[in-house]
């Protein structure tokens, strides 16, 4: 299901999020300005710090943010903090749809972009193009194209996320989804067996996909028919 049109929540949630967006650029600048490990002259570019460094960037990223996001999906939790995101069932706003999550959500994400350039030896090439790449991926993760990086990103493996919320956890890439027996593979929704009965609030849909029902089969038990 589509959520047509943004509620208050919805909205505010954006707006505090870009707010922080920039308490986050302000903190990562001042880290790439003044640790050691990252370079910044042009001879100290090297295939290491560059290539190297962007893989494990995008490495360790999802392992943390993999986990957490599983956390999140905990029972007890979910309730209080990502069922928000998933009252999208269907997102295709791309980065409005992608920063429509709780706050403290948004900033643990955010900070892990953090952690991992604190974290490996890399030159600021390397900072910049994860930073952009990264927030490009997670918006086309919202946005339903049918767009891959052979080996490495799929928009559909987050499409699969929204549909079945037990599953394919990473940001990125599904290699620790793969690890640890999380990932799901994508397979078209079959609309036609959509049933009238699923016309629900976004907050009820959001708590049976808390529960691993997809979109197709929630109350599925009333859409069967003698």
């Amino acid at each position: 299901m589509h959520l047509d049109e943004l509620e208050t929540v919805d909205k505010a949630f954006i707006g505090c999020n870009k707010a922080l967006t920039v308490v986050f650029v302000y903190h990562l600048a001042q880290l790439v300005l003044t640790a050691d490990h990252v370079k910044w002259a042009p001879s100290e570019l090297t295939f290491l710090n560059t290539v190297g460094a962007l893989a494990a960037f995008f490495f360790i990223y999802d392992l943390t943010y993999a986990t957490f996001h599983w956390l999140l999906h905990w029972p007890t939790l979910y309730k209080y903090v990502h069922k928000h995101h998933h009252r999208q069932i269907s997102p295709t706003r791309g980065n409005y749809d992608a920063i429509n999550v709780h706050p403290f959500e948004f900033l643990v994400g955010e900070y892990n972009h953090y952690f991992v350039v604190w974290l490996v030896p890399c030159h600021v090439a390397a900072v910049l193009t994860f930073i952009v790449v990264g927030g490009v991926l997670a918006s086309l993760n919202h946005t339903r194209l049918a767009l891959r990086i052979p080996y490495f990103y799929d928009v559909r493996n987050h499409d699969v996320h929204h549909r079945w919320p037990r599953s394919n956890y990473g940001q990125y890439t599904m290699f620790w989804d793969i690890a640890f027996g999380w990932y799901r593979d994508y397979e078209p929704p079959k609309m036609s067996k959509l049933h009238p009965s699923l016309r629900k609030s976004q907050d009820q849909l959001a708590d049976a996909a808390a529960r691993e029902v997809s979109p197709e089969r929630a109350d599925g038990n009333k859409a069967k028919r003698p």
